[in-house]
């Protein structure tokens, strides 16, 4: 074969190959660049393609004029440059053979994941929504659909706030929440009343979350719904029996407070220290039973927002004058009850209710204080505040269950000495009083070091619901 021939060869054969691969590198290029985000790297690949690509027809100019030229020369560059471009084409087809069967691979664990989520999502018993910033509903699983008789197609592309079959309390709530999670707030769980096409109500209780992009703005949202009608049905079946009950017992308790007060009045000289004590000890039960009828009902009457704050202005010594039975309480158990409020101080509030979170903070340090220990009142006026707190020196209360002392009838048993710390309704009920008088009230507490409660209230309070 002369070398005519053999630059003929390389001219029909060589171009074809260097377009033929240049277009094949320039796709796999882009490929690789899309695939990682366009970020740093990926640019750098594209630019050192580039060089690349332009180096190659550059030589390939150069080589084919110089065969023109001097046909031996010329075969003699572009053979080299031939050789290395087909060792390119070849490299970067084993790299490409082994990137697919690795994109298969991934591809095929993603689909896994994403049959797994499918089935989360499809089969949970929950209600699942997923909405976007403006409160579109994108996708849903059919559980509403079971629950409600309405069509998963007839929600989607809608707005959730504008769903038929949502009371108006519960968009006034999604919509609160909704906001608040965009505004990058923590948004607790909530419930919501809603109707099905029969006109039967249904309760759910809703907990959200926010999905982010890479740069951390909010795309979209998640919504998930638990059917809690039957807890609903049952907890008011429940409250509508414990009021019954306490309305049906506030009388004949304080009847038998009243006889007995007459009895120690009459007869009080004539009987022996242990038969009145023991009088004593009935009036102070029906003072707590009186309490804790009156507890039930107004807990009832702030969540049924019936509560009316009956204020007006006084002196917290009064209150402290009206805690005779609580000394005697204190008495029983051999405790120091210390008492300090000094004599300049006044509010304006509901008398009652703040006389009734006091002794209700004291009961409360004297069940959990051992005998001969020591409970503390302090009334003191900071910033146009009256703070109130109770300090006593009893077993104090572990760290994780102090979020939940103010819950109703929370109650927890004390590992280590085998008893139950157990709160009732006393403490929710102070809560509820002091935040009607949009004051605030918390706890300090470490066990066997004691606890300190502690509630502030605007001198001149307000309503707060």
């Amino acid at each position: 074969m002369n070398l005519e021939t053999i630059r003929n060869l390389i001219l029909l054969t060589g171009w074809p190959v260097l377009i033929i691969g240049s277009i094949f590198l320039t796709y796999k290029a882009f490929q690789f660049y899309n695939s990682v985000n366009r970020v740093v790297f990926g640019k750098l690949v594209m630019i050192m393609t580039g060089g690349w690509l332009l180096t190659m027809y550059s030589l390939g100019i150069v080589a084919t004029v110089a065969m023109y030229a001097n046909i031996q020369s010329g075969v003699y560059v572009v053979l080299p440059i031939f050789i290395v471009w087909a060792t390119t084409m070849v490299i970067l087809t084993v790299i490409d053979l082994s990137w697919q069967k690795e994109a298969v691979t991934i591809n095929e664990f993603y689909q896994d994941i994403e049959r797994k989520y499918q089935s989360i999502f499809e089969f949970s018993p929950e209600a699942i929504l997923l909405l976007d910033t403006t409160g579109i509903i994108l996708a849903s699983n059919d559980r509403l659909q079971e629950w409600l008789d309405f069509k998963t197609k007839d929600i989607v592309g809608k707005n959730i706030v504008v769903l038929p079959f949502l009371t108006e309390e519960s968009k006034a709530n999604i919509m609160k929440n909704f906001a608040e999670r965009l505004m990058g707030k923590d948004s607790a769980s909530y419930q919501v009343e809603f109707f099905n096409k029969q006109g039967g109500r249904m309760f759910g209780q809703v907990v959200a979350a926010t999905v982010r992009d890479k740069a951390g703005n909010i795309i979209r949202n998640l919504t998930m719904i638990s059917d809690v009608t039957e807890r609903v049905k049952l907890e008011k079946l429940r409250d509508d029996l414990t009021h019954m009950i306490a309305h049906d017992l506030k009388n004949p308790i304080v009847s038998i407070s009243s006889s007995t007060s007459l009895l120690i009045e009459d007869i009080g000289q004539q009987i022996s220290g242990q038969q009145k004590s023991l009088l004593n000890n009935i009036l102070i039960t029906c003072k707590k039973l009186s309490n804790l009828i009156m507890d039930l009902l107004q807990i009832k009457n702030v969540e049924d927002n019936k509560l009316t704050l009956k204020k007006e202005k006084f002196n917290p010594q009064e209150l402290v004058a009206g805690l005779t039975w609580i000394k005697d309480l204190a008495s029983q158990k051999e405790l120091n009850l210390e008492i300090n409020a000094s004599a300049d101080l006044w509010l304006e509030a509901d008398k009652d209710l703040i006389g009734r979170t006091i002794e209700n903070l004291l009961s409360n340090a004297i069940k959990h204080t051992p005998p001969k220990g020591q409970i503390t009142l302090n009334i003191k006026e900071e910033s146009g505040q009256l703070l109130f707190e109770v300090i006593d020196n009893g077993q104090g209360i572990p760290k994780q269950y102090i979020p939940m002392v103010f819950d109703k009838f929370f109650k927890v048993e004390d590992q280590n000495q085998g008893s139950w710390l157990d709160t009732g309704l006393g403490l929710t009920f102070c809560k509820l009083a002091v935040e009607a008088h949009g004051g605030k009230i918390g706890v300090e507490s470490e066990p066997t070091k004691g606890a300190r409660f502690f509630f502030t209230i605007p001198q001149q309070a307000g309503v707060n619901f």
